[in-house]
């Protein structure tokens, strides 16, 4: 009786120490996957900002001017301007949230 106990003992720790390992090792890939996506996560971050950061609209008095130099004898107003210009800004607002 005692000798089928060692040995189950035995298979026991032994089932225990490998099962002990794994988790060590399942915890270490973790660890990696975890600093992982946080450096992507940091690298979109900065993508988005600078993204974000390159497609700001020039003012209406430029856009304005350089339309009525292009195309002199259009109607278009500055007020115009600056209500498409508002269109504009509303609608890159709505794609940046959808990012």
């Amino acid at each position: 009786m005692r000798g089928e106990y060692a040995k189950l003992l035995e298979s026991s720790t032994h089932i225990t120490n490998k099962l002990k390992a794994e988790v060590q090792e399942v915890r270490s890939q973790l660890a990696t996957e975890t600093a992982d996506r946080e450096e992507v996560e940091a690298e979109l971050s900065d993508l988005r900002e600078k993204s974000a950061t390159d497609r700001d609209l020039p003012e209406a008095a430029e856009v304005y001017n350089q339309f009525k130099a292009e195309n002199p004898k259009t109607k278009i107003t500055y007020k115009d301007t600056v209500a498409i210009l508002a269109i504009l800004a509303t609608a890159q607002a709505i794609l940046e949230k959808s990012w």
